[in-house]
């Protein structure tokens, strides 16, 4: 509605309501601005903006112009005219209350005019209801803005707690309210004055004779016809309910345009007429009005002065009991609280301000500067005003805050303040980086909250630390990393407050967008890992921060961490029966999450070694074959005879392996004929003879000879049970008989190496694997050299189990690792599952 700022108009427009002071005396105590409206009986007095020049401060002059009751009456009653504005004066001298118009300056009087100085003012009520009369132009624009329904709900109140204490109090009634003795403040208040017809009166009910009006007098000197009581005008007969009527009528009128419900237009006649048609009338301007006050307004209006509500009754109705109406009432009457009085109102309007929203219109114009007016009372009420100053700006758009928010929040900023003033500040630090531009961010904002991040307050601390999640854009990351991180780790390990603990916590979730990763894993990680789970929050608040890790990989979480360190830490907790469902679940997943990882990057690097073994053994295929063996015994219990010479006992036979490929070859034994043509072949490869060892215990016989003269002593036949045995023996027994074959010699060719396996199979012809006893896969004993890389291990009496199932070592790892991923997620699973 109406701004606060007062003298926006230049001084040029100040000379035509400044010439007409002429020569009066307050032209000396005051500089006179422009005319900003009228008010009083027919608007004759002119109300111009001043600054009061002993100490700069605004106020309004009102100024009667004498020779104007000279052009409209006989010089004979100017007289009369100016004695009632002088009446008018003294009483406002006299009752001090803060909803009657306050006298700054008393009367002066020259012979062309009296003037007096007020309060600012913007002018009467009728002047924002659309009379201009003796305005001069151009009309301010601040009089053409209309009331919202607060206002008015608002200005009604003001009124009638006037009329309250000047009944109750003072023990007068009013006798000439209308719309004429309305005042709007630039503080947007309604005042009451008009006081030139005051009236004693004992009592509501106690009456006098009043003198009626008539077209005799003149009617600057006679209350306004068109707002007057009918028992006051038709009886003659002044009681205080007759300003209960004059309200009611006011308060019609605000709703019709500033047009009476009675609209007499000076005459006695029409008056009488309006009057009779009043109970028809009145149903009909009721609809104008909102549904809470037409039932009020009725018995306002009522013909009989006993059937209408005081004014101590009107204060109580309902439709007075509006929070935002009960705000800026406390408000306009700070000054007379004192200082408890005004740290508890202030902490009921922060409370209202977070339930109810007021119209934007009367928060920046009217609540603002008089919020703003409190921050400069005392320190010690700052910290209670300046919240609901905050709150006033998370509303504001850019110019609003600008025009009415700006100043004195920099203002709080930039000088001394409590701690306590601070925290407020600092808890605020998103709607003052929103407001704020840059500069004044890193100029003002940014050192009050490093300030407080230093200081012994904890409150303060806190503060300052959930803070940074809106300021990191404003800071650079040497002061992050240098004064933020270590200050957050600090807080979260002296503190023994919960909250503060997990606003440490918080502080670090936030801050890990803007941290290196040699930052993360070499001081944040480790504070991580310190971290004694001692409440389920803590450990919440750890799995938050890790599962923020987890979304990317510049945080440096690798599956060799997760699996060294964070699942050791963490896993412990997941039984801690204060762990709640939900967050079990969450914890869970997050772990499943790890898991995950590990299994895949430990997979893919296995993959990567594989590719680097299968390289190598590449290269040492091209080469030719070294396989040299100094005749290594391999001993078994063979008993080449099917059968029956196994009850007589067994006999220990040396076999050569060049004889018996012999014997294979050429014997002529049924089915070798396919073997006989690969005899040509085998001869060719090198050799392995099997020879008696009868003397020799089992352990021994097993172990391969070893000699100086063996270049390959340390290798190794595969221990797979029976490679040996079975090749002479076959699965049947067939051939010639056990004695015979003992003391043959048997030669076999020594079979390809496949890359991926650690065995040998035999690649002859069909009929030797037929004549062998065993299928196309038959695998038979083979050296491996130890420098090999798939042939590490020690031999043993029982032979590793990958060397037996044919699977390379690699591939047993993987296969292992898979086998306890899937071990391992299964029982993740199973404990996630509720239960």
């Amino acid at each position: 509605m109406r701004s606060s700022s007062g003298d926006s108009g230049a001084s040029g427009g100040g000379s035509s309501g400044g010439g007409s002071a002429g020569s009066n005396p307050i032209c000396k105590l005051f500089q006179l601005r422009r005319q900003t409206g009228s008010a009083g009986q027919e608007q004759l007095w002119k109300v111009i903006d001043a600054v009061r020049h002993d100490d700069g401060k605004e106020c309004s002059i009102f100024i009667f112009d004498k020779k104007i009751a000279e052009k409209l009456h006989k010089p004979k009653r100017k007289e009369t005219v100016s004695e009632v504005l002088r009446r008018e004066i003294r009483y406002l001298e006299r009752f001090k209350h803060p909803k009657l118009l306050q006298i700054w300056h008393p009367v002066e009087e020259c012979n062309e005019n009296l003037a007096f100085a007020t309060e600012p003012v913007w002018g009467s009520l009728a002047n924002f209801l659309g009379n201009h009369e003796r305005i001069a132009q151009p009309v301010p624009s601040e009089l053409k803005e209309g009331f919202t329904d607060l206002e008015i709900k608002h200005g009604i109140h003001q009124v009638n707690e006037a009329l309250k204490y000047l009944h109750s109090t003072q023990k007068v009634i009013h006798g000439n309210l209308n719309l004429g003795s309305v005042l709007i403040t630039k503080r947007g208040c309604w005042k009451l004055s008009g006081l030139g017809f005051v009236e004693k009166s004992s009592s509501s009910h106690d009456s006098f004779n009043f003198t009626q009006w008539t077209p005799k007098l003149p009617k600057m000197a006679q209350p306004d016809l068109d707002f007057m009581a009918p028992d006051l005008q038709i009886h003659g007969k002044a009681t205080q309910a007759c300003d209960i009527f004059s309200l009611g009528l006011v308060i019609h009128a605000v709703f019709n345009g500033g047009v009476s419900l009675l609209d007499a237009r000076r005459s006695c006649q029409q008056y009488h007429r309006r009057v009779e048609e009043l109970p028809v009338n009145l149903p009909k301007a009721l609809t104008q009005l909102p549904c809470e006050l037409s039932d009020l307004l009725e018995k306002m209006l009522d013909r009989d002065p006993k059937h209408r509500p005081s004014a101590q009754l009107l204060s109580m109705n309902k439709y007075f009991q509006d929070p935002l109406l009960l705000a800026l009432e406390g408000l306009t009457t700070c000054e007379a609280k004192t200082m408890e009085q005004k740290k508890e109102f202030f902490g009921l309007l922060m409370q209202t301000m977070m339930r109810e929203q007021f119209p934007k219109s009367i928060l920046f114009k009217r609540v603002c500067p008089l919020i703003a007016e409190n921050l400069q009372v005392a320190a010690d009420l700052t910290p209670y005003v300046l919240p609901c100053l905050l709150r006033a700006a998370m509303q504001s758009g850019p110019e609003e805050f600008r025009l009415h928010l700006r100043e004195p929040l920099l203002a709080v900023l930039r000088r001394p303040k409590t701690a306590q003033t601070s925290v407020v500040l600092v808890e605020h630090t998103d709607v003052l980086v929103e407001k704020l531009d840059d500069e004044e961010i890193r100029g003002d904002l940014l050192p009050l909250v490093f300030s407080t991040l230093e200081s012994s307050s904890a409150t303060g601390q806190e503060a300052a630390l959930n803070s940074f999640s809106v300021l990191q854009d404003h800071i650079d990351n040497a002061t992050l990393r240098k004064l933020i991180l270590p200050k957050a780790k600090s807080v979260f390990q002296r503190s023994s407050s919960l909250m503060m603990r997990m606003n440490a916590l918080a502080c670090l979730e936030q801050l890990m967008d803007r941290l290196d990763k040699m930052t993360i894993l070499e001081d944040l990680l480790p504070f991580l890992l310190d971290i004694s789970f001692s409440d389920p929050d803590i450990y919440m608040a750890v799995i938050n921060i890790y599962k923020r890790m987890l979304t990317d990989k510049k945080f440096g979480l690798t599956y060799n961490v997760i699996a060294t360190k964070v699942l050791p830490h963490l896993i412990p907790y997941t039984v801690n029966p204060n762990l709640r469902r939900d967050d079990f679940r969450c914890v869970m997943e997050t772990l499943n999450a790890m898991w995950s990882r590990l299994e895949t990057g430990r997979a893919a690097q296995m993959k990567l070694e594989d590719a680097d073994g299968n390289d190598s053994m590449d290269e040492n295929l091209m080469r030719p074959p070294l396989i040299t063996m100094q005749q290594p015994s391999i001993e078994s219990n063979l008993n080449l005879c099917a059968g029956a010479d196994n009850s007589a006992g067994r006999r220990r036979s040396s076999v050569s392996f060049q004889s018996a490929a012999a014997r294979l070859t050429g014997g002529g034994s049924s089915g070798s004929g396919e073997a006989a043509s690969a005899a040509g072949a085998a001869s060719a490869t090198p050799t392995v003879t099997i020879g008696d060892s009868s003397t020799r215990g089992l352990d021994q016989q097993r172990r391969m000879s070893k000699t100086g003269s063996n270049p390959g002593f340390n290798l190794r036949a595969s221990p797979r049970k029976g490679s040996a045995t079975d090749l002479l023996v076959g699965s049947g027994g067939s051939g010639a008989s056990g004695a015979e074959e003992a003391n043959r010699s048997f030669t076999l060719s020594i079979p390809s190496v496949q890359q991926r396996r650690h065995s040998l199979t035999n690649q002859m012809g069909s009929g030797i694997q037929q004549m062998v006893g065993g299928g196309p896969n038959t695998e038979i004993p083979f050296v491996t050299p130890n420098g090999s890389k798939t042939g590490s291990r020690r031999p043993s009496t029982q032979g590793a189990p990958t060397d037996r199932l044919g699977i390379a070592p690699n591939n047993a790892r993987r296969s292992s690792f898979n086998a306890l991923s899937d071990t391992v997620m299964n029982l993740f699973a199973g404990a996630n599952k509720p239960g």
